[in-house]
């Protein structure tokens, strides 16, 4: 069970990871790239970021944590 969560937790990470390159790679619209641009990658970083911390953390290693 704990290989699965961990897998959720890479799969998730390597999907906002490729948000924010396509995100940063690409102009939009000026009216998006003013504002909701930024403010995306902002989150996704935040994010991401959440997700480093969860996977290097200890808490995926204990199965009742895990659980």
């Amino acid at each position: 069970m704990i290989s699965f969560i961990k897998g959720l937790y890479f799969d998730l990470d390597c999907r906002v990871r490729r948000m924010i390159s396509q995100l940063k790679g690409k102009q939009y619209h000026a009216d998006i790239q003013k504002d909701f641009v930024p403010k995306t990658i902002a989150y996704l970083e935040d994010l991401q970021s959440l997700l480093k911390a969860k996977i290097s953390g200890i808490d995926l290693e204990i199965d009742i944590l895990a659980n």
